[in-house]
């Protein structure tokens, strides 16, 4: 015969002197909350049991079941920082009096030559952003020139002086939007190599 009582079962058990004793035990349908390490107030938890806490979070967490609030796991690691602990240092490691780092990462040729040629179609496009204003504006001038004999006196003439204007503002524009990007795609491009 089992009693639940305020969450446990109890089994009361009969002796042959007719004393009824009862055994007590944890009831196993409820859900048990995780736990952790107790430290107490983190400005006077010491190095080791902040150390204990953090791994023990650490590891519930990446399991799947994080034991502290991230705020708290936030405070804890600040606070092992401040003490300088291992525990908390963050791979890859780089040593800055050694001058040493270590790396996993592996060159790959093809993806060299694939952000190559980017860069190079970068590099082409800027150009000729600068390169075909100037053709254009310089053509037309000159083809304009010489087709209408320099005469200014009719409308006409006035509506292609215009067209000139146009075609020197676009070029102008052309060069200034044109150079910046021609230029930084190949700084882009050395950098790379």
């Amino acid at each position: 015969m089992k009693v639940k009582v305020m969450g446990f079962s109890v089994i009361p058990k009969i002796r042959s002197s007719s004393v009824c004793l009862f055994s007590v035990r944890a009831c196993h349908e409820l859900p048990h909350g995780p736990s952790c390490i107790y430290v107490g107030p983190l400005h006077t938890a010491t190095q080791e049991t902040l150390e204990a806490l953090y791994s023990q979070a650490r590891d519930a967490y990446y399991s799947g079941d994080p034991l502290i609030l991230d705020d708290m796991f936030d405070r804890v690691e600040l606070k092992l920082k401040w003490y300088g602990s291992k525990s908390v240092v963050k791979y890859p490691r780089c040593s800055i009096r050694r001058h040493s780092t270590y790396a996993d990462a592996d060159e790959d040729l093809s993806m060299a030559i694939a952000l190559a040629g980017l860069w190079s179609l970068f590099l082409a496009l800027g150009c000729s952003a600068c390169v075909w204003p100037i053709y254009y504006t310089v053509s037309t001038a000159y083809q304009k020139a010489f087709d209408s004999g320099l005469s200014y006196d009719s409308p006409a003439s006035v509506l292609g002086l215009l067209f000139v204007v146009n075609s020197i503002i676009f070029m102008t524009l052309g060069l200034a939007i044109g150079y910046p990007v021609a230029s930084a795609s190949g700084a882009s491009r050395s950098v790379e190599e």
